[in-house]
């Protein structure tokens, strides 16, 4: 038995000592799942274009800087399609006098054609990139035809500092994800397609940052030159994301559990790019497992989108606009359909606060699955003794057709005096308010419209 350590001056060590380190850190796969990424030319061939990228194996490091490297697949079998893959590696010898020798290679490795082919493993000493399906007589390569297989380099060492945090798994930490943002995946940013304004068969996708049903989170780089391309007439292609950070890309859906619908695109008769269809889920639900109240503590609040600020204090919660009279600062809701269900305004059309005040009380604030519901209070209005007075309302959105008007007086008069108020004129854009006293008096009033 032979015990060996590294590293001292002075002592002449060979490369496997260096590898034998590396190789207990280190397995096999790429540094980033961006790592050599497929381009294709601008004229479909039987070539891939590979672009830089680092991966392990083995203990070597393997590194494709910025040039591209260009790989030829075989003629097709004139029978039966068969499967090849893209790897990266080494290959290295050790003559006599223990020298070894090597370099890095970049290939593609061909499968044996059959009707029902088999994708062949990485050979030893390499990293597998993509699987690429080669048709019966097929003459082009095109991105439809490719799967990406990369994998992350993993960490070999067991137990250390880098794999354990706190005891806290990574299935632990994707299910308190899943618990806290709900069981549908989202876009949270980007993933845009485009038509290329240059190639016509081109798709162009801007980087995208996507949550998964499952807690996972990641981060899709943005589409490169010639990566993403059509070819078959009159089709539509699918383009989806995975949660295991590859991407699907063809005339079906990806066939991964949980991929998240980017883009469907159909073609035109030359098999170029017609129409390019949104298809990214882009709502989240919070706390969908959630069975009780979602509570905000004493003096913490959240803005709306419009800029209305919801605050809580120990009289409860109230809504209050940022910016007095300011129709940016609406607060409002939609229902499942993004029908407007409720709205808040204050003072005859200047939507402002979702507290309308009946003398200092808060008048009820209806909520309605389906209907649009909309309240304001009115300022003053001088009455003389006995004589009608007509204020004319206009609601801030017109209704589909006339709603039903609720409306209050809200005053302060002695005793033996007598207040009455009316609604006429309802159409689907207002109505008017008919206030009358038995005495000169200043009245106001609180409306509330529901309808669809």
């Amino acid at each position: 038995m032979t015990l060996g350590i590294t590293f001292f001056d002075k002592v002449k060590y060979k490369s496997t000592d260096f590898l034998a380190r590396d190789s207990d850190f280190f397995g096999a796969g790429v540094v980033h799942l961006t790592d050599f990424p497929l381009t294709y030319p601008s004229t479909p061939n039987m070539t891939v274009n590979v672009g830089a990228g680092t991966a392990w194996t083995n203990g070597y490091r393997v590194a494709n800087d910025s040039n591209v490297v260009t790989l030829t697949f075989n003629t097709a079998d004139p029978t039966n399609p068969r499967i090849d893959i893209i790897e990266v590696g080494y290959t290295a010898s050790t003559d006599a006098n223990g020298d070894t020798t090597g370099s890095p290679v970049l290939q593609v490795k061909q499968g044996v054609a059959a009707a029902s082919p088999i994708e062949p493993g990485a050979d030893p000493g390499f990293v597998k990139l993509y699987a690429v399906s080669i048709a019966a007589n097929q003459t082009t390569v095109t991105a439809a035809d490719v799967t990406d297989r990369r994998a992350l380099l993993p960490l070999n060492v067991d137990g250390s500092q880098i794999t354990n945090f706190s005891g806290v798994t990574t299935a632990q930490q994707q299910n308190l994800i899943a618990d806290l943002f709900g069981d549908t995946s989202v876009v949270l940013s980007g993933g845009v397609a485009t038509k290329d304004g240059t190639v016509a068969n081109q798709l162009d996708v801007t980087a995208a940052n996507v949550y998964f049903s499952d807690g996972q989170h990641v981060n899709f780089a943005a589409s490169q030159n010639g990566q993403i391309t059509t070819a078959t007439a009159s089709t539509t292609y699918y383009l989806d994301y995975n949660p295991d950070g590859t991407t699907s890309w063809g005339t079906a859906h990806s066939t991964q559990t949980g991929y998240v619908p980017i883009c469907s695109v159909t073609t035109d008769a030359s098999g170029n790019i017609s129409t390019v269809t949104d298809a990214r889920p882009t709502t989240i639900k919070l706390f969908n497992a959630l069975i009780g109240l979602f509570g905000l503590p004493n003096g913490a609040g959240f803005i709306a989108e419009g800029g209305a600020e919801l605050s809580t204090g120990s009289s409860g919660g109230t809504w209050a606009a940022k910016a007095a009279a300011a129709n940016a600062d609406v607060f409002y809701g939609q229902d499942a359909s993004g029908n407007t269900v409720f709205k808040v305004g204050n003072n005859g059309g200047a939507w402002t606060d979702y507290r309308a005040q009946m003398n200092g009380n808060t008048l009820i604030e209806v909520l309605s699955g389906g209907y649009k519901v909309q309240s304001l209070s009115s300022g003053a209005n001088s009455v003389s003794a006995n004589t009608a007075l007509s204020v004319p309302v206009t609601f801030p959105v017109a209704y589909t057709s006339a709603p039903v008007v609720i409306v209050t007086a809200n005053y302060v008069m002695g005793n033996s005096q007598t207040v009455s108020v009316t609604v006429s004129n309802i159409t689907t854009t207002g109505c008017n308010v008919n206030l009358e006293a038995n005495v000169a008096a200043t009245l106001y009033f609180d409306l509330v419209a529901i309808g669809s």
